[in-house]
């Protein structure tokens, strides 16, 4: 059998990616929408880690997170260097 690269375990410090704002009913519902509109649940969740919960207040999704970073990227370049 093929291992992967990830280990799983309990949690040892740092923000807790579950605590509020994050409503974790929010996100389920969005994932139960999409799979009864069709998708697997994996398609499911990936969408969901792609473009967050449609909650303003809710979960940013990874597009949201690399636009950010593209623009913080731009700006850093554009600041003089010292």
């Amino acid at each position: 059998m093929a291992r992967s690269g990830y280990r799983y375990g309990a949690w040892h410090g740092g923000p807790d990616p579950l605590e509020p704002p994050f409503d974790v009913r929010h996100a389920l519902d969005e994932i139960g929408d999409d799979v009864l509109a069709g998708a697997s649940p994996g398609e499911a969740l990936r969408r969901l880690l792609q473009q967050g919960t449609g909650d303003p207040d809710g979960l940013r999704g990874l597009d949201e997170l690399r636009r950010k970073v593209r623009q913080r990227a731009r700006a850093a370049r554009r600041r003089p260097r010292s």
